[in-house]
């Protein structure tokens, strides 16, 4: 971070190109931002999200038993990503119209207000320099719909959840966006979105965004864990705190 807070941004190489048929296709240079704890500092959108429904009474008492419940299982049997990220359980059988109200209301409240200026500031600056963006979250996409609309990223990648007669199953569908498994959603669509990984830039904030931060050639530890950090000052990655 350079003069009064703003982000000095180094010359990046050109992106190269790839054969598609007979045509030449040029590679893209993305920006990629990880959303929970670097563009939103501390909490994430769903944690934040998820206290508001409970002080709100929204969520059934049974729902939360069994988010519970499977979440101390999985950690006891040494899978708390399973327990924990992945576990959506407490929104099953909530009608999807009610919550979505609610997480309209709560983002424009709540959560757009404690982005981190410099962060958007950032997006903006790598957009003006022809990057393409694309924001990652593991929240819930009825959260992200709505940084979407602000942020306007050439991509999204959030969780997708389960809907069925018009209420959340508690199910995902697809991978959710967390640790390996981000590494390997980027993978899949680096053909689709063309993504030279060598010319692009991600910026993250926890060390399990390791995988994921390595494939790119340049990479940006943002608020970083203590383990992040270790592993930024090994790989010789750039640590920036964002407010």
């Amino acid at each position: 971070t350079g003069f009064m807070g703003w982000a000095i941004l180094p010359l990046r190489p050109l992106p190269a190109a790839s054969v598609k048929g007979r045509r030449l296709i040029p590679m893209a240079r993305w920006a990629v931002f990880d959303v929970d704890g670097t563009l939103l500092p501390k909490a994430s959108m769903e944690q934040r999200f998820l206290l508001h429904l409970l002080k709100r009474g929204v969520i059934p008492h049974k729902n939360i038993v069994s988010y519970f419940f499977l979440a101390i299982i999985s950690t006891l049997k040494g899978n708390w990503v399973e327990g924990f990220k992945n576990n959506k359980g407490y929104l099953r059988g909530l009608p999807v119209k009610e919550i979505k109200t609610l997480a309209k209301y709560f983002y424009q409240n709540a959560i757009s207000p404690a982005l981190s200026q410099i962060g958007l500031d950032t997006v903006e600056q790598y957009r003006k320099e022809g990057y393409k963006i694309l924001i990652m979250s593991g929240s819930p996409d009825f959260l992200t719909e709505y940084l979407v609309a602000q942020i306007k990223p050439d991509h999204s990648i959030s969780t997708k959840m389960e809907i069925k007669d018009g209420k959340f199953t508690g199910k995902i569908i697809g991978l959710h966006p967390y640790g390996i498994r981000k590494k390997q959603i980027l993978e899949q669509l680096q053909p689709q979105l063309e993504i030279d990984f060598n010319t692009s830039i991600v910026f993250a904030n926890h060390h399990a965004d390791g995988p994921h931060m390595e494939i790119f050639g340049n990479a940006v530890a943002v608020n970083p864990t203590t383990t992040l950090r270790k592993i930024a000052k090994k790989r010789g990655w750039e640590v920036e705190f964002w407010g």
